[in-house]
């Protein structure tokens, strides 16, 4: 491999890269990138030495390229490469072409073929010869940038100080080694011609755009060549040898005009930098002049002088341009006359030849000032540079102030020729041609360099000053350039003198240059105060016929003149006319010359200006008004409306004009019949104008339109002769010129475009004035002076958006213009006219986007008016068909203004602005699609067009650190409205415009799109790439010194677009897979988190926020995905330490930024979340996540008003409001400013009268001072918006962080660390800042969601040491283990008690000092309280028997989970945690509780069920503080109570089918839990039933309102809303837990609460019976719940003597209804039988009722499958449970108060046998029969069931206890069964072991309960057979037979009641039992107890000796 390839580098992206670097080091101060700046200067000398030189050609690199074809080539970094053919072929052609390395070529076509997304429709080969020319002028521009950073004598660049002598010293080596002559040698070599001639045979020029490209780039290398020697001779003088190399180079010079006809761009800055190397004028210019003087290689070098002396002198050989000649001389001469005036150590050594006035003698007669004039000042370039105008400035002052006698000699030949000449025009001959005009020439040479152009006015150098003798303090100049303001007085008084002297004895030759030159030098506001003084000291009379009286006197002698007289009354054609003189065209230049001075004068002083109108005896404004009706010249009258233009600025001399104007009628705006019609300007428009080809005068017309409408129109102009207003001239305007413009002939091309430019700019102003008001449409009258009304015409406005609004001619005309630019620019070609044409454009599309912006409005008060009007509106006409093409187009050809912005960033502007106006409305954008994408071309141009302008370079650098009044230049207004566009039109249907420019795939689904980088598999650049280009930028400025930061604005609306893309359904999916490939943008922009350290930048903090709320998005995706490496790359980045910053990358001084950030992505990617990483988890105290917050402000200063003086305060705030607007996207209601300005300067003219005068100016600050106050008050709204919404997406990241990480990525104490210290810190913000409302509702939502996690990290922890490691801590939730199990042991917090006491305390502090706050805010604290006190919460019973439920047995089954005083114990450390808690809420005293209640009585639902649950939970906490008595004292609990009734209407509307809200629901279920809550203790108890709880609920008819009960299934619902069933359930469960828990609480000895409890179930008896009478086995779960908390309570509640206290009452209705309820109890007991056959069936029918329910898949499946497996075990449950009250029930009727609870009576008949159908098939049937009375043989087969069950479900049980405990040494094969049902097999066997683990768990606590069952039933059962046996054998027998025995309850009858005993009966009971109780039963029963205590044994085995005694020894009679 040869060398060359080794060392080859392409020929552009090295000198890109020093270009950039170049001009950002020495464009601003950068500190330490000196060593930086060494390298890659040290690694380019040779390229500046060798300039534009080549690598040669190498016939053996040539031979390896043809090699590499077929057997390949290696490269270094790559690897071995086959060469295609095409390639290698392109690479010769290329290296022949510029004679080049073929390596480099090779390299050169490698670049183009990267950079060709950036090109697109071109060839890899037309790429690369741009990217040749770009790299070529990428070195020279770099060396231009380094010439003009040195230091020297004109300017200084705001580089920092070691830089620029450094740049100075390594140029300075470049000149050394020739670097001068080797550009000028260059200069002589670059031929355009030759170069287009070889591109276009080697085929390697493109289309007319890539032509254009071509021929700028290589014109611009030949201009940047020229200025690095200007600039060199600006600012250090060019040494000795390279000035005389440019001297011999400008001799052979002749010159190429330009386009306009003067000297080239490029010659100029070579004759520029001799001017300068020639200069000593920094000796006069300068204090330190003679200092810097001796610095100057003219000085500093010997023979200097001497050698141009020679060289320069007169009599040398002649050059070939005589003109450059004679400036050479002038130049030379000055200077040597300048150094004559220096001190004589300056002189040289030789001394000073005086020569200098031969040299300015040869200069002058080689007509030097007619060649400054003609030649020179014809380039326009010399107005845009400082330092031109700056040097011949100096060249003309330095020739008027050295050379006084020089220029008086040149006056008086000046003098000469003006009599020659007159007497030769006296006699009638031709005046000889050579008459010397040397001083004419000097006059006018002054006029045109200080003419007043838009380029000197950017300039603003002020250099006419010099020319005036002012005692006024001059302005400083610009900063960075020194000034030329010369020292010394007597040079600006020889300036002023030559300038009022030449007016002495003015000849008329001179009268028109001298005008010229005063109208020049009057060109500035003071230099026009002293012009105008100027000509008012000079009087008539004296020598000087130069003054203010000379000039008016003169205008008003020709107007009297010839003004002629009206038509006579009799009006013929054939009267005589008298035809005054005419006026001579040399009096007519004069006139236009004055004219033109007039106009200098009044446009730059206002002062001068209102001067010259108010004088009486001038009367400019109607003299020169009556002129222009006179018969005078076309070019005479556009200079006299020109004039009048001028003088018309001010609102009352507009007004007087507009008067003069409509009464001269030069303008015909009232019809007249005669036939004779004045010669108006439309005559002379139709007939002259037009004939001629010239239209001066409409021009000048439409100019004076312009300026008049700058201020408003009368309103009453032309009253009394037509309607009012201004209807006429913009008829004239539309009709006359704008609508003919185009189909007229004009000389100059240019014309045509400036007429229609000035029309079109006309129009747009209107518009930009016009506000839409409702009078437009139906006429509006205004009230004259004189008494009643006129009716005026409307705004001009108002006609313009009717025109534009339909099809009309305006209308076409304008989009046929927009069609015709459009062709014309894409020719890229120069044509007369062109800059016309761009600018009429640009007011095309201004027309057009400000038509779009009113027409909302127009149109809304358009169809208010009931005006007849018909419009189509503008957006819609855009869409029509362009007849022109045929096609509907015109939207196309706005957008492609677009791609011409990189020399028409206006128009792009425009062009965006219509677009988005457009797509405001409900646009097809299939339409606007189908447009764009009409051809390949259009969709590839019109795309990549929006793509430049988001990378284009900003046009304007931010200064100051005040960002939020940022100044946007155009070019960043175009990327803030592109985005905009982009944003508005991704919400609309799929396709949209924002899907084409992104670049989604819009022929399929856009979800399926697959990003590429730029140029990969051919994937073009877009607006997605350069929107990421945008954002990385302002990373990378955070990191690079050197390189531009985007402005803030544009970021936050980058940020934005980027959320708006990842939260979008459909864009989400291939953004955010693109974002991850692009070096994970997300993650390196966190990184860079916060932007700012500044909180109160709008800007930076919308950009923050904006990135977190993608980042949200992507962490739930990547969890959602399971992308463990992108999310623990994520989340590692927020929970990171400060102090682990990542790896610092060194940027190599020339890498590229990609590769610096694949370095730190790669660095980024390997510090993943591993458990490793977290070791140290308890010493992380500063995380991103935390450093986040803490940077937030939350307490934002509110505003003070000011005190007003002059306007009412509470006006003004009204008036603000009115003035507020929303701004789209931020939610934000912003003052527009512009309208409140309007208000507050209409209220001022409306009071102006003598009583305001004084105080005008008054009154005008403190309108200022409102403005000023509006704009501070929109910043403080924007920084509170910006506040607001970071503070949203910080929490949406914290909230989505916690709530998705799985384990394995955040590991639990890490996780609970960063919750505490995160909940903690954003309390002590709240509380210690005085938060704003919307920041502390964001907060509290954040604290509560973090305390439910926390909750939820501490139960999942259990979970994990119980069973192992859990597969996903969300599903886990569901597992179906209790809430108790999770909370009842939490080790792991008491690290953090004082932690956790801290966010106790500020919870409770925050809700107290709250106050009226939002319910929100109040709703998230209190959530937040009620998780921390779950979180802390010690107790509740360590295992429920029964998940969930509130299971009611004696003794241990009657512990209810509300009585936590029976409970409450255990763990020391609990116990501690529990105290700290307690000990904080009790610390606050009744407050907490007092703002609790009022939440419960008062405010929203939601607020009102949390406060309720949070009091709930303290009394919880302790039930014996006096909490429960505080709500009793202060009638909470009473109110509580009262609200139960009144919420009952509420209630029967919740059970309608439909339910219109389920809220009184939730909020009745909250009210009773508290009221269980308080019922938990005795005394609690006791007050619910001392204020009437159960008289309350008794009367409440919403419990009668039981639904029917059907088989239904209420597991699954289908609905969100419940079934009515359900509902209705909800509503009675809790009534009956309040039952429950009071019974639980005072006991079932307290008649008062039994009798209330009883009295409430007989209110509501008919619910009681129908569900008793239903009472089934086969019952669906959610009855059977009902079935067994209502029997549980009735059993409770039913002892005998409370039967007999409520029958002893007399009311014989309340004794039935005990008996029926007595009667369908007992009927339950056969029903609830526990056979095997039966439980097999009930849960089979589980099975049955899941089938039933409509099929599910994925996960929803899964957990209906588990949920059926969880109700097959609870029917069961539920059977039992209903099977134990029945029995108790029984019991409780039973059984006597006595010590041996024998029986009292008996409710069984002596049978063991049934008669009739059996049990079974009744309860199928449905039969309920009330009247019989069950046998005692249904308790003793219930018995003998029970302990078959017991047996067999004991055996069950030690298997499950068995499989449990081998769990852990199980293989995943013999795992699979014990998964729950549903369940899918990870294939984890960790996560598998932990499922089977907990499902075994809870069969096992589910199969314990159901043996608890049994046994209870066991017991009573046999307790019930002893005493009825007890009964019969040993008290009913003694009595003898047939005995009645009678029932427990007294009724009116006996038949129900009563039933016989016989002997027989007795008799065959006991062989019956002498059977059954065997001694295997016996056994049986006895073993069932084997695991029990002794007493519960011995209870046992007495009973069945008792039971035993009865059967075998009592004898039957």
């Amino acid at each position: 491999m040869s060398e060359e390839m080794a060392k080859s580098e392409d020929m552009w992206t090295p000198f890109k890269e020093l270009q950039t670097i170049v001009e950002a080091v020495v464009s601003r101060p950068v500190q330490g990138v000196l060593k930086q700046v060494e390298g890659i200067l040290r690694k380019h000398k040779q390229n500046f030495i060798a300039l534009l030189k080549n690598p040669p050609k190498s016939a053996k690199s040539r031979e390896e390229l043809r090699k590499g074809i077929t057997e390949g080539i290696s490269f270094p970094g790559i690897g071995h490469q086959i060469l295609s053919k095409e390639l290698v072929d392109e690479a010769i052609i290329i290296s022949d072409m510029y004679e080049l390395n073929e390596y480099m070529a090779l390299d050169l076509l490698c670049t183009a073929q990267q950079q060709m997304p950036y090109h697109p429709g071109l060839t890899r080969g037309l790429v690369a010869v741009l990217l040749y020319y770009d790299g070529r002028k990428s070195i020279t521009t770099a060396l231009r940038a380094l010439v003009q950073a040195r230091r020297g004598i004109s300017w200084t660049l705001e580089s920092s100080e070691e830089v620029v002598t450094y740049i100075t010293q390594y140029t300075q080596e470049l000149m050394e080694y020739g670097l001068i002559n080797k550009i000028l040698e260059l200069l002589q070599t670059l031929d355009l011609s030759k170069e287009i001639e070889l591109l276009q045979q080697n085929r390697a020029l493109g289309g007319p755009r890539h032509h254009r490209q071509v021929e700028d780039l290589f014109l611009g290398i030949r201009q940047t060549l020229a200025d690095v020697v200007y600039y060199w001779a600006a600012q250090c003088g060019l040494p000795k040898d390279p000035t005389f190399k440019l001297i011999n180079h400008l001799k052979t010079t002749t010159l190429e005009e330009d386009a306009a006809g003067g000297i080239d761009s490029v010659t100029l800055g070579l004759v520029m930098a001799l001017m300068y190397a020639l200069d000593l004028s920094i000796l006069q210019r300068r204090e330190d002049g003679e200092k810097l003087v001796q610095k100057l290689p003219l000085i500093a070098e010997p023979d200097f002088i001497t050698g141009l002396i020679r060289e320069l002198s007169p009599s040398g050989r002649s050059w070939e341009c005589s003109g450059l000649q004679a400036l050479a001389n002038l130049a030379w001469g000055l200077a040597l006359a300048t150094l004559h005036m220096a001190p004589p150590h300056l002189h040289p050594a030789e001394g000073i030849v005086d020569e200098d006035d031969l040299l300015v003698d040869a200069a002058i007669d080689l007509k030097v000032f007619d060649f400054l004039h003609h030649t020179i000042l014809e380039n326009e370039a010399i107005y845009k540079e400082e330092f031109y105008i700056r040097r011949l400035h100096c060249l003309l002052t330095d020739f008027i102030v050295l050379m006084p006698l020089k220029l008086k000699e040149l006056r008086n030949r000046a003098d000469e020729t003006a009599r020659t000449m007159q007497v030769y025009t006296h006699e009638g001959l031709e005046p000889p041609s050579h008459l010397p005009r040397h001083y004419e020439h000097l006059l006018i040479t002054i006029a045109k360099l200080y003419r007043c152009t838009h380029t000197t006015e950017r300039l603003n150098l002020d250099l006419v000053l010099d020319y005036w003798n002012s005692s006024v303090v001059l302005p400083p100049t610009s900063a960075g350039s020194t000034s030329y303001h010369f020292h010394s007085s007597s040079r600006q008084t020889s300036l002023s003198k030559f300038v009022s002297g030449c007016a002495d004895l003015l000849p008329p030759l001179l009268f028109v240059p001298y005008m010229k030159m005063l109208c020049s030098l009057a060109s500035h506001p003071q230099a026009a105060r002293h012009a105008f003084n100027l000509l008012k000291q000079n009087v008539l009379g004296n020598s000087v016929n130069v003054s203010w009286d000379h000039f008016f006197q003169s205008l008003n002698r020709y107007y009297s003149n010839l003004r002629q007289e009206l038509p006579p009354a009799t009006d013929t054609v054939y009267r005589h006319r008298n035809y005054p003189r005419g006026i001579t065209p040399q009096e007519i230049q004069g006139l236009q010359a004055v004219l033109a001075v007039v106009r200098a004068v009044a446009e730059n002083d206002e002062m001068a200006r209102v001067a010259l109108c108010d004088n009486p005896n001038w009367a400019p404004l109607t003299v020169l008004l009556g002129l222009v009706s006179c018969s005078v010249p076309i070019p005479l009258k556009a200079e006299l409306l020109l004039t009048l233009a001028a003088l018309s600025r001010a609102a009352s001399t507009a007004a007087t004009l507009w008067h003069n104007l409509e009464a001269s009628q030069i303008l015909t705006t009232v019809p007249s019949t005669s036939s004779y019609q004045p010669r108006g300007i439309q005559t002379e428009l139709e007939e002259v104008e037009s004939r001629n080809e010239e239209f001066p005068l409409t021009r000048a017309l439409l100019h004076l339109l312009d300026v008049l409408t700058d201020v408003p129109v009368p309103r009453l102009l032309g009253v009394g002769t037509r309607t009012p207003g201004f209807d006429p001239y913009l008829n004239f305007v539309i009709n006359s010129v704008f609508l003919r413009f185009n189909t007229r002939s004009y000389k100059n091309p240019d014309e045509k475009w400036v007429v229609a430019k000035s029309c079109l700019r006309l129009m747009a102003k209107f518009l930009s004035q016009y506000e839409p008001r409702a009078e437009d449409f139906v006429g509006s009258r205004v009230e004259l002076q004189s008494g009643g009304t006129a009716q005026v015409n409307p705004h001009p406005g108002y006609h313009i958006m009717v025109h534009l609004n339909n099809k009309s001619e305006l209308l076409r005309l304008v989009l046929f213009l927009v069609d015709e630019g459009s062709h014309l620019l894409d020719t890229y070609s120069i044509f007369p006219g062109k800059e016309s044409l761009e600018d009429s454009m640009l007011s095309c599309l201004d027309l057009l986007d400000r038509a779009l912006a009113h027409q909302q409005k127009f149109f809304s008060f358009l169809s208010k008016s009931g005006c007849s009007l018909l419009l189509s509106g503008l957006n819609k006409l855009l869409l029509g068909v362009n007849p022109r093409s045929g096609k509907p187009d015109h939207l196309l050809n706005v957008a492609k203004y677009v791609t011409y912005n990189a020399w028409l960033p206006r128009h792009a502007l425009s062009a965006v602005r219509i677009l988005l106006a457009v797509t405001m409305y409900p646009t097809s954008h299939s339409q606007l699609i189908s447009a764009f994408t009409s051809s390949p071309l259009n969709r590839m141009e019109i795309c990549h067009g929006f793509v430049e302008c988001l990378e284009a370079d900003d046009d304007e650098v931010i200064s100051g650190d005040d960002i939020e009044g940022e100044e946007t230049g155009v070019v960043g207004k175009t990327k803030e409205a592109i985005l905009k566009l982009l944003q508005q039109c991704l919400g609309h249907a799929s396709p949209n415009l924002a899907h084409y420019l992104f670049g989604f795939e819009l022929s399929k689904d856009i979800r399926k799109t697959t990003f590429q980088q730029a140029g990969v598999m051919g994937f073009p650049r877009t607006c997605l790439h350069s929107l990421l280009t945008i954002l990385d930028s302002s990373i990378t400025a955070q990191s690079v010194p050197f390189a531009p930061t985007p402005k803030p604005r544009l970021l936050d609306s980058a940020y934005c677009m980027l959320y708006s893309l990842c939260a979008d359904p459909k864009t989400s999916e291939p953004v955010l897979r693109f974002l991850r490939s692009c070096n994970d943008f997300l993650a390196r922009h966190l990184a860079s988190l916060p932007f700012t350290s500044e909180s109160h930048r709008s800007s930076e903090l919308n950009q923050m926020a904006w990135l977190l709320k993608t980042v949200a998005v992507e962490l739930k995706v990547t969890a959602t995905h399971m992308h463990h490496s992108q999310l623990g790359n994520l989340v590692n980045l927020l929970v990171r330490e400060q102090g682990e910053e990542m790896v610092a990358v060194s940027v190599e001084e020339n890498a590229p930024s990609e590769v610096t950030e694949m370095a730190t992505i790669m660095q980024l990617s390997h510090y993943l979340a591993t458990p490793s990483t977290f070791a140290s988890a308890a010493r992380h105290r500063d995380p991103l996540i935390l450093r986040l917050l803490l940077f937030l402000d939350f307490s934002l200063e509110s505003m003070t008003v000011p005190n007003w003086e002059f306007f009412e305060p509470s006006q003004v705030e009204q008036v603000l409001v009115q003035c507020e607007m929303s701004v789209m996207g931020s939610g934000l209601k912003l003052i527009d400013v512009k309208k409140l300005h309007h208000i507050l300067m209409q209220e001022l003219a409306a009071i102006q009268g003598s009583s305001t005068a004084g105080q005008r100016q008054l009154i005008l600050q403190e309108i200022q001072a409102i403005l000023m106050y509006a704009l501070k008050h929109n910043v403080h709204r924007s920084r509170i918006g910006s506040t607001v919404r970071y503070m949203d997406a910080w929490r949406q990241v914290c909230e989505v962080l916690f709530a998705v990480t799985p384990p394995e990525v955040l590991p639990f104490e890490l996780r609970k660390q960063l919750l505490l210290e995160t909940v903690h810190l954003l309390l002590r913000k709240v509380l210690l800042q005085d938060a704003l409302s919307e920041l502390a509702s964001l907060a509290s939502g954040v604290v509560l969601l973090l305390l439910v996690n926390l909750r939820h990290c501490l139960m999942l922890k259990q979970k994990e040491a119980a069973f192992g490691p859990v597969k996903d801590h969300v599903v886990s939730s569901s597992s179906g283990l209790p809430d108790g199990f999770g909370t009842y042991n939490m080790p792991t917090l008491q690290a953090n008690s004082a932690t956790l006491k801290v966010i106790l305390s500020s919870i409770v502090e925050w809700i107290l000092k709250s106050g009226i706050a939002s319910q929100q805010l109040r709703a998230n604290l209190y959530g937040a309280l009620l998780n921390f006190l779950h979180i802390a919460r010690v107790g509740g019973s360590l295992m429920p028997d029964v998940p969930g439920e509130n299971l009611n047995n004696t003794e241990s089954l009657y512990v209810s989970r509300l009585d936590s005083s029976r409970y409450r114990a255990g763990i020391a450390e609990q116990r501690s945690q529990y105290q700290s808690s307690l000990e904080v809420i009790v610390a606050f005293g009744e407050g907490l509780v007092d703002v609790l209640c009022h939440d419960c009585t008062g405010g929203h639902d939601v607020c009102k069920m949390l406060a309720l649950s949070c009091l709930d939970k303290l009394i919880e906490l302790d039930p014996h503080t006096s909490w429960v008595s505080f709500l009793s004292s202060h009638g909470y609990l009473k109110h509580l109570i009262d609200s139960l009734l009144y919420s009952e209407e509420k209630l029967l509307s919740v059970l309608e089918t439909i339910p219109t809200t389920l809220r009184p629901l939730y909020l009745y279920e909250s009210k009773m839990a508290l009221l269980c809550r308080i019922a938990s203790t005795r005394s609690g108890a006791e007050l619910l039933l001392e204020q009437g709880t159960f008289s309350a609920l008794s009367s409440m008819t919403v419990f009668d309102c039981h639904p029917d009960i059907v088989r239904s299934n209420l597991l699954v619902e289908l609905d969100f809303v419940p079934s009515v069933s359900a509902r209705y359930l909800q509503i009675l469960f809790p009534a009956l837990d309040l039952c429950d828990a009071i019974l639980t609480s005072l006991g079932t000895d307290n008649q008062s609460s039994t009798v209330q409890i009883l009295h409430f179930l007989l209110n509501h008896s008919e619910m009681v019976t129908m569900v008793l009478r239903a009472g089934s086995p086969y019952m669906q779960i959610g009855h059977l719940k009902e079935l067994a908390r209502l029997t549980g309570v009735i059993a409770r509640s039913a002892y005998l003597d409370m039967y007999h206290v409520r029958a002893s009452e007399s009311r014989m209705e309340t004794s039935s209804y005990l008996h029926r309820i007595q009667k369908l109890m007992l009927a339950l007991l056969s029903r609830f039988v526990a056979s095997e056959a039966l439980l097999r069936e009930l849960t089979g029918s589980a099975d049955v009722s899941t089938a039933r329910t409509p099929a599910a898949s994925g996960p929803d499946a899964q957990q209906t499958d588990t949920m059926a497996g969880k109700d097959k075990m609870e029917a069961v449950l539920r059977f039992f449970q209903v099977a134990c009250h029945l029995v108790l029930y029984a019991r409780n009727i039973v059984a006597s108060r006595e010590a041996d609870h024998r029986a009292s009576t008996v409710i069984f008949k002596a049978s063991l046998a049934e008669p009739g159908m059996t049990t079974e098939r009744r309860m199928r049937e449905g039969h309920m029969e009330e009247s019989t009375v069950p046998n005692l043989g249904v308790m003793v087969q219930q018995l003998v069931r029970c302990v078959e069950h017991h047996h067999l479900e004991k055996a069950a049980l030690d298997l499950l206890s068995r499989k449990l405990a081998s769990v852990p040494n199980m293989n995943s094969t013999e795992l699979k069964e014990f998964l729950p049902e549903g369940s899918a097999n990870t294939g984890n066997v960790a996560e598998n072991r932990s499922l089977a683990s907990q499902h075994l768990a809870l069969q096992l606590n589910l199969k314990r309960q159901e043996l608890r069952y049994c046994s209870f039933l066991i017991e009573n059962c046999l307790y019930l057979v002893w005493c009825h046996l007890d009964y019969y054998m040993l008290r009913s027998l003694p009595r003898g037979f047939p005995q009645v025995v009678p029932s427990p309850v007294l009724t009116q009858g006996t038949s129900e009641s009563m039933w016989l005993v016989s002997p027989q009966e007795i008799s065959q009971l006991k062989q019956g039992l002498i059977s059954i109780f065997n001694d295997s039963f016996s056994r049986k029963l006895i073993d069932t107890k084997q695991d029990q205590p002794a007493s519960d044994r011995g209870f046992i085995e007495a009973l069945l000796r008792r039971i035993k005694r009865l059967i075998q020894f009592v004898p039957v009679k």
